[in-house]
């Protein structure tokens, strides 16, 4: 079995170690992403290198390789950058850009938004293309604000982004960090710095989410404008490898944003995220519903449509938390109805596990 071995002296969480890489071979035994874990390491420690090669796809073509074929393979990590195929040109990241664009387009509703996004994504593309014709481009921020209601699927739409960015090789990881107030604000003065750049560190590579980022809005014991001027100084001092989402209703946002003279500046992108149609509401009621395995009756599925009008008539916001809320409430109610029949189709939804439902949740 080939074994290799290297000795890599680097500093990782402001600590001085030796990050020593051996028996590639056991590496290759476990799934993907592997070999895309290893190469992100060895960029982000020695940048000058080029190591989008070594993504080799299946462990069999390493395995099965002769010496002089494994050798060519390993010394991918060692040949120096070429400016016109850098780190982020490789397919995983085109097949995560591809699945990126398939939930975007499979989500229901958001037209605007989703039309909001990919005019975003087309200049990210032309950037890129401009950089590999020898155009001089500025990487830039990527910082944004989503603004909306709540259940307006901000969540769902900023997992889909840090999967994007990947796939551009604006960022260096697939991931999302998701955050609160909780999160950033310390119960002593002095320690909510620490807290964010902590925050901050755990994101770098991926994206930091952080939902109803109006609470950050200053009050009296400074502790919230800690933690702003703290983020704004790292949303600088990391924006290239780092985007931050700031989530939340629209009006509070604008107040929040006010809070720090180089706050809104910093953030160039703005996505909005309009409310449900009742058509919509329906929709995603329906799928959720066939994800889990449920079947609707005929007259179940129309009753759906009826008690839904009932619902939004006491709901503030046209949103998808209230159909996530009745679909859980559903599912209950069909459980006790076949606890107390002792029926055997389990995967069907009736009217009256509806009705029950939707009367359960407007008390609440």
């Amino acid at each position: 079995m080939f074994f290799i071995k290297y000795w890599f002296s680097s500093f990782i969480n402001n600590t001085k170690t030796l990050t020593y890489v051996k028996n590639t071979t056991s590496l290759l035994k476990t799934p993907r992403p592997w070999n895309e874990e290893l190469g992100i390491m060895l960029f982000r420690n020695f940048p000058s290198y080029r190591c989008s090669k070594f993504f080799i796809g299946d462990k069999s073509v390493f395995e099965t390789a002769d010496d002089k074929k494994q050798d060519e393979i390993l010394s991918q990590i060692r040949k120096p950058a070429n400016d016109e195929d850098d780190f982020f040109g490789s397919k995983p990241k085109k097949k995560y850009y591809e699945e990126g664009l398939k939930e975007l387009n499979n989500l229901i509703g958001l037209e605007t938004l989703k039309e909001e996004i990919k005019i975003f994504l087309a200049n990210m593309e032309m950037m890129k293309k401009k950089k590999k014709a020898g155009l001089k481009q500025d990487k830039g921020t990527l910082h944004m604000l989503f603004l909306g209601n709540a259940g307006t699927s901000k969540t769902t739409v900023a997992r889909i982004m840090a999967k994007l960015l990947y796939g551009l090789g604006y960022i260096s990881e697939n991931k999302l960090v998701e955050a609160d107030r909780e999160s950033l604000i310390a119960q002593y003065v002095g320690h909510t710095a620490i807290k964010t750049k902590e925050l901050i560190q755990r994101a770098k590579g991926g994206v930091l989410f952080i939902d109803e980022a109006y609470s950050l809005k200053p009050k009296s014991n400074g502790f919230e404008q800690e933690a702003i001027d703290t983020l704004v100084k790292m949303m600088e001092d990391e924006r290239e490898d780092l985007v931050i989402i700031f989530a939340g209703y629209e009006k509070e946002m604008e107040e929040f944003l006010q809070s720090n003279s180089g706050l809104k500046s910093r953030i160039p992108y703005t996505f909005h995220f309009p409310n449900y149609s009742k058509k919509e509401l329906v929709a995603i009621a329906k799928r959720m519903l066939k994800n889990k395995k449920y079947n609707l009756t005929a007259n179940a599925a129309l009753e759906l449509e009826k008690q839904i009008d009932r619902l939004l008539e006491r709901a503030k916001h046209e949103n998808g938390r209230l159909i996530r809320n009745l679909v859980e409430r559903i599912e209950k109610e069909q459980n006790l109805r076949l606890y107390k029949t002792n029926e055997k189709d389990l995967a069907v939804i009736i009217e009256e596990d509806i009705i029950k439902a939707v009367d359960f949740v407007v008390k609440q």
